[in-house]
């Protein structure tokens, strides 16, 4: 910056958009010192000045107000390895007049993709008005055989990190 400018440009992907945060940031100006050989002639001076200024920047999660947020509808989900099918209910709440979707996976814990379960992902969308939603992971008849087996469930709003993420463990008897 030259001292005349009126705006900085931060770069993309500066600040996180996962959480909400409050950044401080300060804006210095300083004018570099000039030796003066003029007001005094036989002595060298220097002289300069400067200044700062502080700010806040605050980001919010990326959102809208009325989209609401989602959770299980149980902290647990109990199957037996002959159902054929371990259906987890998704349930809405706190807003629904606007869209919203989550991304959700599976993944390994004591049982196995593909030879317990069928690895499943993909996204719920919530149009407005939705206050529900399912999904359906295929489980292997016979699983639990040697034992109860569990699976993970992953629901994420989508370019979320993991402090957002909700899990939850379905256990297969």
């Amino acid at each position: 910056m030259d001292g005349t400018s009126t705006a900085a440009l931060i770069p993309a992907n500066t600040f996180t958009t996962d959480l909400a945060y409050t950044y401080v940031g300060i804006l210095g100006f300083a004018h570099l010192p000039v030796k003066d050989r003029v007001s005094y002639p036989l002595i060298i001076g220097c002289s300069g000045y400067a200044s700062a200024t502080g700010f806040e920047l605050k980001t919010t999660l990326m959102g809208h107000p009325g989209a609401g947020s989602v959770k299980f509808s149980a902290s647990n989900y109990i199957v037996g390895d002959n159902v054929g099918t371990a259906t987890v209910s998704i349930v809405r709440s706190g807003g629904d007049t606007l869209p919203l979707m989550m991304e959700y996976t599976t993944s390994n814990k004591t049982a196995q993709a593909g030879s317990n379960y069928t690895a499943v992902s993909g996204a719920l969308n919530f149009g407005p008005g939705v206050t529900s939603q399912a999904i359906t992971i295929p489980i292997t008849s016979g699983c639990a055989s040697n034992g109860p087996k569990s699976v993970t469930l992953l629901l994420k709003k989508p370019g979320i990190r993991s402090a957002c993420k909700s899990t939850l463990s379905i256990v297969v008897e």
